[in-house]
């Protein structure tokens, strides 16, 4: 069939036929990660996928049409080629751009039967241009029934093997797949039949079946080749040269090898054509001049020689045929030609003939060397046998001479083979290796000068964080640090180069477990966290948190970084929260477990957490109290509104407050608690609201209620019979009252009878002295002077001995208003003129015209109010003696001002100044009883007046005396008449 053995030709098919399972598995692979999974790929990662993609499409249909069709019949031109390439990359650029259409799952979803589709389209494109006839039948009945349920299988397939992340579908998926596409192509061959006759297939012209096998060799290689250039790391670009370099070789071996191969074949065919047309030359001409020399006279045999032309062409024949037999036995030479010249040929009836070609040649030499008398033995030759054996020659020389041609022909096809092998190598070398090397290198510059901006900012970030950052090499030993760790540690950089740094925080209080924990760690490459307590330069001690981690190069651990945080505030305040966090926990379980009710209000006293003591005791749960303000829940008839209500604005003022309250729970029968109300506050002082505590006191509530009807009962039994007691104790207190009262009032005028009358007794004694003394010596008028001063003398005495009685009627309630018209003004200005006969030294200021004529009272009374007012005003008036008397209308009173400007009183004296007996601290050498103010303020108020005293100390003092105008003693006729026996009684103790 062909020049190389049929098994070869179907070795070359199984081994391109597992290369492209290979190549199937590498695709559905990648093609997960591509569309399924959604990775990101380069430019040329995709570009190589989609060149896989159509090799799959193009390699299977083409290599299933040449294990199943005769190779004979197959005949594809150039063109078509083109066409079905084409149609196979156009088809792997849509499945990827279906694939990677990530918004539209529709789309997606039918990738799978688009890759059916094409793979059919192109199995039938493939048939059509294989043969040079039409089909002469199609079976679609066979067709639908075989190639629709693979394509429906494979397009449900294809969408579960490429959209689930599930490593067992995808080892099942690579032989299923990479059977669908033969399975596909087996049907359409089977349904579509040809008719080839052998006049077409020699009119056919194009790539016959070992140009097609060639053709998809070059291209399975160079689809291997791409597996294996895949990715975008500079680092892997070794790859890429070291496939082009062995495709090259690899190219160059075939080619040299198939030339050499070729040459050898074709110069042994050739020599061997040749050697076999000199042979069947020399077979003719040899014949000839042996029938000759047989046929000579006999007479004249002896005289008969052979010429030597005859013995040189008979050894050339000799050599001839030597040489034609190693060339037949040498590897060359096909094994056709070798059987037909080592076989028996057959008879025209069909038959052995039991005698080779070699044989035969043998015979006609042995023949030659008889016929010529060159040996003794007869060897007979005749002339059918020479036809025979001339036509066997020129058979052999035909058989080699079409062994050459095939021979012209593979040369031709290493010729045609090497330009393709050399444009696929050339556009591997462009697309697979030079472009993504060039894309890569640049992505590679342009992610350095990106690495080297990130390695700027993470150096500028390690000089200013606040962390401290430390390299070591593998051996634990500082290579670099930051100042926050220099700042940190107290040790300048340059003094922890070349230092172990567990050497430069070491304490010896540090935890060993946690330092053999973290060299475990290093030892195993793993990262590793610690807190430890370190020690400073100066000996402070201080904890650090840390974080170390591998740093790798080359699969080798290199460096490792420690990132180091002083950490002694942050676990103080752990600490703090710790205890914190336990006291609360604590807090939280007898909350949970007291027998007291407890709850949390906010802002609004609306319930924001009860403890389930308080949920028992209410029958609320917390779910239905919650947000609900807790006096409207559990308030009721007999709730006492205004305690609790107290209790709330109490709590909102921010004022702890307890009340016992009677509370209605859910079941409607109420209890008493005792309610504890605490207000709580935000760290910054803000109200936050309040904690309450209930706790129930029914039992103790309804003992005391008890208790105290008991006790009422108890004490009206008392009260009934002490009651009598108690009046005959108060009558005779009453009469121990008056008698006490008695006796104070005798000590108190024998205190003043002794002081105030004694003053003006020694007055009139040396007046009478004088007189009597020189009683005939003094003029009249003298002697009126002295007794003038004797009689006022004995006036004032007489005032002082009334307003001592006055006092003492008015303490026993024994004075008596006498109320008539009189005129205030008159009263105000007699009185003003009889101080002025008695203190003619001092000036008596007086302004009285708005004073009323028409007053109701007793003017007996008031007369002595005004004197003891004025009176006093001139005593106390100091040095200047100037006393200032007003009066005038306002307010429906009549109101009298004296202002004297003397020592004046102490504003803290003020307000005693109205007791009895009380006497202001600046009055001391000044003679008084300390009843007179007492006396006026109590007569005044008889009046229903009132009486105001204002001072200021050193400078001057002014009472006010005010009386009504219309005054309620005076009562018209038929009215009620007033209580004209009106007392007053003094507090002593009023301060």
């Amino acid at each position: 069939m062909l020049g190389i053995p049929l098994s070869g030709y179907e070795l070359a098919n199984a081994a391109m036929f597992i290369a492209g399972l290979a190549i199937l598995g590498f695709v559905v692979i990648r093609f997960r990660n591509f569309a399924g999974r959604g990775q990101s790929t380069s430019y040329s990662d995709r570009s190589i996928l989609s060149m896989l993609i159509a090799q799959q499409f193009f390699g299977h249909v083409l290599l299933v049409l040449l294990f199943t069709a005769n190779p004979r019949e197959i005949h594809i031109t150039a063109g078509e080629l083109v066409i079905l390439l084409l149609t196979a990359s156009a088809g792997a650029l849509v499945t990827l751009w279906m694939s990677n259409v990530k918004r539209d799952r529709i789309i997606r979803a039918a990738a799978g039967a688009w890759v059916v589709s094409v793979c059919t389209v192109q199995g039938v494109l493939t048939l059509m241009m294989a043969y040079p006839v039409k089909p002469t039948t199609i079976d679609m009945t066979f067709l639908l029934a075989t190639v629709l349920p693979i394509c429906a299988f494979y397009a449900i397939f294809h969408s579960r093997l490429i959209y689930k992340n599930q490593s067992r579908l995808t080892l099942l998926g690579i032989p299923l797949v990479g059977l669908a596409f033969p399975a596909i192509q087996l049907s359409l061959v089977h349904g579509i039949q040809f008719d080839v006759t052998q006049y077409e297939m020699l009119s056919d012209v194009g790539l016959d079946a070992r140009r097609l096998q060639c053709f998809l060799a070059i291209s399975t290689v160079i689809a291997v080749s791409l597996t294996f250039v895949t990715g975008s790391d500079p680092r892997q670009h070794w790859r890429r040269y070291a496939v082009a370099a062995f495709l090259t070789a690899l190219l160059s071996i075939s080619v040299f090898q198939a030339t050499d191969y070729s040459t050898r074949r074709s110069t042994t065919y050739f020599e061997l054509a040749r050697l076999t047309e000199t042979l069947n030359a020399q077979r003719s001409e040899l014949f000839v001049q042996a029938q000759e020399y047989q046929a000579r006279d006999l007479t004249e045999m002896s005289s008969w020689k052979v010429p030597s032309t005859v013995f040189e062409q008979i050894q050339s024949f000799y050599e001839n045929k030597t040489r034609v037999e190693e060339l037949i036995a040498s590897p060359s030479t096909a094994d056709g030609v070798r059987e037909f010249y080592y076989s028996n040929f057959a008879t025209h009836n069909g038959e052995d003939s039991g005698i080779s070609l070699a044989e035969e040649m043998d015979h006609f030499y042995q023949f030659l060397k008889s016929s010529f008398g060159l040996q003794s033995q007869i060897s007979d030759f005749t002339k059918v046998e020479e036809l025979l054996f001339g036509s066997r020659l020129s058979e052999l020389s035909r058989r080699v001479l079409v062994h050459a041609k095939e021979t012209n022909d593979l040369q031709l096809l290493v010729r045609d083979m090497s330009l393709v092998g050399g444009i696929f190598i050339f556009g591997f070398m462009v697309f697979g290796v030079f472009l993504p090397a060039q894309r890569s290198t640049v992505g590679a510059l342009d992610e350095l000068e990106a690495e080297k901006a990130r390695v700027y900012k993470l150096a500028l970030c390690a000089e200013h964080t606040t962390k401290g950052i430390v390299l070591t090499d593998w051996r634990g030993r500082v290579t670099w640090c930051n100042d926050a760790f220099s700042q940190m540690s107290g040790f300048a950089p340059h003094e922890l180069e070349g230092v172990r740094l567990e050497d430069v925080i070491n304490h010896p209080d540090a935890d060993e477990d946690v330092i053999r924990s973290v060299s475990e760690n290093l030892r195993d490459n793993r990262t590793a966290d610690y807190e430890i307590l370190a020690m400073r330069k100066n000996g402070q001690d201080f904890w650090l948190s840390g974080a170390v981690s591998p740093v790798f190069t080359d699969r080798r651990v290199r460096q490792f970084v420690h990132v180091i945080e002083d950490v002694t505030e942050d676990r103080a305040i752990r600490q703090r929260l710790a205890s914190a966090r336990a006291e609360s926990d604590r807090l939280a379980l007898i909350a949970r477990h007291a027998s007291d009710g407890m709850a949390i209000l906010d802002t609004n006293y609306s319930v924001a957490w009860v403890n389930p003591s308080m949920e028992k005791m209410t029958g609320y749960s917390l779910a239905e109290m919650c947000d609900v303000p807790l006096n409207i829940i559990l308030s009721g008839p007999d709730t006492n509104r205004e305690k609790l209500d107290r209790s709330v604005r109490a709590v909102t003022s921010h004022v702890p407050v307890n009340e016992e309250l009677l509370i209605y729970p859910k079941s409607g029968d109420p209890y008493w608690v005792d309610a504890i109300h605490t207000p709580i506050f935000e760290s910054d002082g803000t109200y936050a609201g309040c904690v309450i505590v209930h706790r129930n006191i029914t039992e103790r509530k309804n003992l005391e209620l008890e208790l105290i009807a008991s006790r009422d009962e108890l004490a009206a039994r008392v009260e009934e019979r002490t009651q009598t007691i108690m009046n005959q104790s108060l009558e005779l207190e009453k009469a121990l009252a008056s008698e006490r009262e008695l006796n104070r009032m005798q000590a108190e005028f024998v205190s003043m009878a002794s002081h105030e009358f004694r003053t003006p007794l020694t007055i009139i004694d040396g007046a009478a002295r004088r007189i009597e003394k020189r009683a005939d010596r003094l003029a009249p008028d003298e002697i009126r002077e002295r007794v003038g001063t004797i009689r006022a003398t004995v006036k004032r005495m007489t005032m002082l001995v009334e307003r001592t009685l006055d006092a003492t009627r008015l303490s026993s309630g024994r004075i008596r208003l006498s109320p008539e018209p009189f005129s205030l003004k008159d009263l105000v200005n007699e009185v003003c003129t009889r101080q002025k006969e008695v203190a003619t030294t001092y000036t008596i200021d007086v302004d009285i015209d708005e004073l009323p004529t028409n007053m109701f009272g007793d003017a007996k009374l008031l007369d002595n109010v005004v004197t003891n007012i004025i009176s006093n005003a001139v005593k106390y008036s100091g040095k200047r003696k100037y006393v200032s008397v007003k009066g005038f209308v306002e307010d429906q009173y009549a109101t009298l001002k004296v202002r004297d400007t003397g020592i004046g009183i102490p504003k803290e004296e003020i307000s005693k100044i109205f007791q009895r007996f009380f006497r202001a601290s600046t009055s001391t050498g000044i003679p008084g009883t300390g009843i007179g103010l007492n006396l006026v303020k109590s007569l005044v108020e008889m009046h229903y007046g009132d009486v105001e005293i204002d001072s200021v100390e050193g400078e001057w003092t002014e009472l006010t005396l005010k009386l009504p105008l219309k005054s309620p003693l005076d009562t018209a006729p038929g009215d009620t008449a007033p209580d004209t026996h009106r007392t007053f009684e003094t507090n002593e103790d009023v301060a």
